[in-house]
C-alpha cells in the first residue's frame, strides 16, 4: 500500500471515528449536555481545522469558536471532514518530506519551554488523526462515566468492518 493510500485511510477512519463518537454523544442526553465532552469535541475539530488551513496556506480563521449548542459544533466538525477529504486525496506526495513550518510555533514554544524542532508535511498529516484519537479516548471515558456505552473506534475495528464511510448522526438542538 502506498503512503498516499495510508494517509487517505487514516483520514477516512478519522471521519468514521468522529462520527461514531458524535453518534454516541447525541444518543445520550447527559453526554450531549456535558460541558467537558462538548469542549473536547470542539478542541478536536479546532485542531483539525487549524492544520487544514495551515496546509492550504490559508489564514487561520478557525479560532476559538463559541457554539450555542451541540448541533452547531457537530455541523462544524462534519464540515471539516468534507473539506479535508479533497486536500488529502490531492496532496502532492513529492511535498510530504518537505519541512512544514507551524504558524503557531511560538505558542508551542511557550508551552514546551523550548522551540519545536522541524516537522514535515507527512508528520503533520499523521499528527491530526493521532491527536483526534487521543481526545476521542477521553470522550469515551467521559461517556462511560455518564452511563453510556462508548463506541469502539479503533482503526482495526474500522478495518474489520470493511472501511465503512462515516455515519454522521442527525443533529438535535440542545446544549
Amino acid at each position: 500500500m502506498s503512503l498516499a493510500q495510508t494517509v487517505t485511510d487514516l483520514y477516512r477512519h478519522q471521519a468514521w471515528a468522529d462520527a461514531a463518537i458524535w453518534s454516541a454523544v447525541i444518543a445520550h442526553a447527559p453526554a450531549a449536555g456535558d460541558a467537558v465532552i462538548q469542549e473536547r469535541l470542539g478542541h478536536i475539530h479546532l485542531v483539525q481545522w487549524l492544520f487544514l488551513q495551515a496546509w492550504q496556506g490559508s489564514e487561520l480563521d478557525a479560532p476559538t469558536r463559541t457554539f450555542t449548542d451541540a448541533a452547531a459544533r457537530l455541523a462544524w466538525g462534519r464540515s471539516y471532514h468534507e473539506a479535508v477529504t479533497g486536500f488529502v486525496t490531492a496532496v502532492n506526495t513529492d511535498r510530504l518530506e518537505e519541512r512544514f513550518p507551524l504558524p503557531w510555533a511560538g505558542m508551542v514554544e511557550e508551552g514546551l519551554g523550548f522551540p519545536p524542532g522541524p516537522v514535515t508535511l507527512r508528520e503533520t498529516l499523521l499528527q491530526v488523526p493521532l491527536h483526534s484519537t487521543y481526545h476521542r479516548g477521553q470522550i469515551a471515558t467521559r461517556l462511560r462515566d455518564a452511563g453510556a456505552t462508548p463506541p469502539m473506534t479503533d482503526f482495526i475495528v474500522w478495518l474489520f468492518l470493511g472501511k465503512p464511510l462515516a455515519g454522521w448522526p442527525s443533529p438535535v438542538a440542545g446544549p
